[in-house]
């Protein structure tokens, strides 16, 4: 039993590289002392959205942001954080998620849980492990201002020593310590600046998580075993995020959900950055707006995907989105079979050389991609896309750099 319950523990953290009466007091963060080490930093970063369509007009969004540089409040180069393993701290707040969505955001209960293990080796024992645990469940309290109490010690199972300890908060606690320590956790750039105070002081169901785990994989292919990977999460109901539209159309707005303004941006130092929304059902897609990566039938599988930017960690090549995004708007209505039976675009395409360069000799050739809409709807936003190899696009670029290559409507990217 111990066993397995371990196993799910490690797991639980693993899925977030894609997530006794105690006494509160809601204080401000202690300032660091100097030559303490707050920032735990990772040299990939990874930052992604989730819209899940739920009931009663209000939608579940989530927001991961994996790696780079994170302020966690706490110093975490103190000597009991030696032999870290991996630790989570979770906040949650309301319990009534039945009446919007099928499941819980994830399973962390309300209030504060802190979850810790512990390495064991030569020369560092069970003993040495608990006690490490409760001087950093301490200064992690001491930290955020709660007070932490053990719940739960599982091990030595693996030559790993798990600690759980939990304490009190209620929601109104939850929304001050949200504006007070955990907006700065998720920092100021990028995804994480989405989640707003307002939309945390709204929703009536919230969760938000913050985990450190060392990187025994080598994720990031650097031959450091021994650094941290910082993982930050929000999730949280959103109410009234299914508007109401003309023609009986209805409007899901990533701005509205979150409650904030401006454009649709990440992190300029983020290697993925993905935006999703999922309806689980067929809809029929206004596609004049905010047209997704994947546009090939999202109103049939009811995923709608926005890379925004994506990023090779050596550096070789970058994308980003092509245009400016005020929002990202989802515009949609129930399917209707027999309506989209008789009216819906169908793209036809060729792509071929002319003139064919076979025998003689050619000044020049041009390649062609004929795109023909055969079907009876108009097909919005279609954009082409030619794959290239990595040595073909090198080739391609040093021919158009040095004027032998001309790209009239297109772009190498």
């Amino acid at each position: 039993m111990r066993n397995v319950k371990a196993q799910i523990l490690i797991a639980t953290l693993a899925l977030f590289l894609i997530a006794n009466a105690p006494i509160l007091a809601m204080a401000h963060a202690a300032q660091p002392a100097q030559g303490e080490n707050t920032v735990v930093s990772y040299n990939i970063l990874m930052e992604s959205i989730d819209i899940l369509y739920g009931e009663n007009g209000a939608v579940a969004a989530v927001v991961n942001v994996v790696g780079g540089n994170v302020t966690v409040g706490f110093d975490i180069g103190d000597s009991a954080f030696q032999h870290l393993e991996f630790l989570w701290i979770s906040f949650g707040k309301g319990l009534d998620w039945s009446r919007y969505i099928h499941k819980p955001l994830w399973r962390f209960p309300a209030g504060v849980q802190l979850v810790i293990a512990y390495r064991l080796t030569f020369g560092f024992t069970e003993d040495d492990a608990i006690q490490n645990a409760f001087r950093a469940a301490k200064i992690i309290g001491a930290a955020y201002g709660i007070d932490l109490r053990v719940m739960w010690e599982e091990g030595p199972v693996n030559n790993l020593v798990i600690l759980i300890f939990y304490g009190l908060m209620s929601e109104e606690e939850f929304d001050t310590f949200f504006e007070n320590h955990f907006s700065t956790i998720l920092g100021n750039e990028g995804f994480g600046s989405y989640v707003t105070v307002q939309a945390i002081r709204d929703s009536p169901y919230a969760r938000l998580l913050l985990a450190i785990f060392r990187d025994n994989e080598d994720i990031n292919q650097n031959g450091d075993r021994t650094e941290f990977v910082p993982v930050v999460s929000a999730g949280f109901i959103a109410e009234n995020a299914v508007i109401p539209d003309e023609e009986g159309f209805y409007r899901i707005s990533l701005n509205n959900i979150f409650k904030r303004t401006g454009d649709i941006t990440w992190n300029p130092a983020s290697h993925f950055s993905v935006i999703k929304v999922k309806i689980p059902f067929p809809v029929i897609l206004d596609k004049i707006e905010s047209t997704p990566t994947n546009s090939s039938f999202p109103a049939v599988t009811g995923r709608y995907e926005y890379y925004l930017h994506l990023k090779d960690p050596s550096g070789e090549w970058e994308y980003s989105w092509p245009t400016p995004l005020e929002d990202i708007i989802i515009r949609f209505k129930p399917y209707n079979y027999s309506e989209l039976a008789t009216r819906f675009p169908v793209i036809a395409a060729k792509f071929y050389a002319e003139p064919y360069p076979f025998g003689g000799k050619q000044t020049y050739v041009s390649f062609v991609l004929e795109v023909q809409n055969i079907g009876n709807a108009i097909a919005y936003h279609t954009r082409a896309i030619i794959p290239l190899e990595k040595e073909d696009y090198y080739i391609l670029s040093y021919l158009e750099k040095i004027g032998i290559l001309s790209l009239e409507g297109w772009k190498l990217r």
